[in-house]
């Protein structure tokens, strides 16, 4: 078999050293996480938690902190301009994205970045992750996906870079954010980098719409 390519940014050894199928059975049996949420108990005082405030977007330098992102996929797009490839991106903004078997890109997006939807991590219902902050929790969720993708093949159907996103978004204690909620999130509520990557998404699509017409019209005479 192949041996996984993916970039694991974090040191800590709940990823570096367990097998997948440990963190997989962990995560299950609800061993990641930690029963509190905003505060955190310490012997001398209690001590909350400040607010994560991520960096600006860089759409220049594709930095979309907490972010959905997507990109039109060459010919599939032009056909169907809702569909495309998907990645998530860390606290710092890089992109991890599965773009193909045993491959996860980190901080190189597979296509061009057209598409992000930022998430406000100091309002989601994150479950934190044992001795973790949110921002701590939301990347080491995005490494352990990054892990369990980079050791599957890649389907363009069934397992493909939308699961890899909504994987990454379960190991946050997220269940409802699935393949699909994922897709309709960035659908609806993404912004585009651009209006140029605006145009260049739908504009190889109405091209080949309108010369459907035309040569419909023109044949039917």
């Amino acid at each position: 078999m192949p041996q996984p390519s993916y970039n694991l940014y974090s040191n800590n050894s709940i990823i570096a050293d367990c097998p997948m199928d440990s963190l997989i059975q962990r995560e299950a049996d609800g061993q990641l996480f930690s029963d509190q949420d905003l505060e955190h108990n310490s012997t001398s005082s209690q001590i909350v938690e400040a607010e994560f405030v991520p960096k600006p977007v860089d759409a220049r330098q594709e930095r979309f902190p907490c972010s959905i992102v997507w990109g039109p996929l060459p010919c599939i797009t032009w056909l169907f301009p809702f569909i495309g490839h998907m990645g998530i991106c860390d606290s710092e903004g890089r992109v991890h994205d599965f773009s193909g078997p045993y491959t996860i890109g980190v901080d190189g997006f597979m296509v061009p970045v057209a598409k992000y939807a930022q998430f406000d991590i100091n309002k989601l219902p994150i479950k934190l992750m044992n001795g973790k902050n949110r921002r701590q929790t939301w990347d080491l969720a995005i490494a352990i996906a990054d892990r369990q993708y980079g050791e599957t093949m890649h389907n363009i159907c069934c397992n493909n870079c939308h699961h890899h996103t909504a994987s990454a978004l379960r190991y946050m204690g997220l269940p409802d954010y699935g393949w699909l909620k994922c897709w309709w999130i960035v659908q609806t509520k993404g912004k585009y980098t651009s209006w140029g990557k605006l145009i260049s998404t739908y504009l190889p699509f109405l091209f080949i719409i309108g010369a459907i017409i035309l040569i419909c019209f023109f044949t039917s005479k």
